[in-house]
């Protein structure tokens, strides 16, 4: 039986923290993409779930009526690509094949995860490795469940992490999500207004969908 949620790996966007090296990484949609193209789905679903699963490249089940099977995610995991994405944004591998921005910053960041989830913990092990593989160091932090909350929804302290926020059956769910003002919109939460033009798009959208 298949399970109407998906598990998410989201990255820090809020101003509060723009005086932190990753912000200028995570603020720039080609890390993003890069990052999603070593997401290695595949190796997850055959080391994690134990090939109980398939790849997730779209954001609502099936299940629902509006579903349309032709909208996919582009990046898939490709390290290569992953590669010419981040040069597009001054990010290479040095002599000693660790990634470094174009001020000579080493790319590391932390992925938060909640200490008693093992998929969880089974997934960020996979994403540092596989992001080693091409020099970027992923550090691996497990917290408690409340104190994820906390950072996510008051202290904004977080870098990267993989959480799950249910299912959405029907675009009118996730209000505290998909709009910029909402307080679980992850990246950014609680925006006066939308901080991107995507996100100012999204907000069109979602108000056009909740009629």
């Amino acid at each position: 039986e298949g399970a109407m949620a998906a598990t998410l790996w989201s990255f820090n966007q809020n101003p509060k923290n723009s005086h932190a090296l990753y912000y200028a990484w995570f603020t720039k949609k080609e890390f993003r993409q890069a990052m999603s193209c070593l997401l290695h789905r595949d190796r997850i679903i055959s080391q994690t779930y134990r090939g109980l699963a398939e790849p997730k490249l779209d954001f609502f089940p099936e299940a629902n009526p509006y579903y349309n099977k032709d909208i996919q995610l582009d990046y898939v995991y490709n390290p290569e690509r992953a590669k010419k994405l981040l040069a597009q944004i001054g990010i290479r591998q040095n002599s000693q094949g660790i990634m470094i921005d174009e001020k000579g910053n080493p790319v590391e960041f932390d992925l938060t995860i909640v200490s008693d989830n093992s998929i969880a913990n089974d997934i960020a092990s996979i994403i540092a490795d596989e992001c080693k593989k091409i020099g970027i160091e992923v550090k691996i932090r497990t917290l408690d469940f409340q104190k994820v909350v906390e950072q996510l929804t008051t202290s904004y302290d977080w870098q990267s992490v993989i959480i799950g926020l249910g299912a959405n059956y029907w675009p009118t769910q996730g209000s505290n999500v998909w709009p910029s003002d909402g307080n679980l919109h992850l990246w950014y939460p609680l925006q006066e207004k939308p901080a991107t033009d995507w996100e100012a798009r999204i907000d069109y959208l979602y108000n056009e969908g909740s009629f």
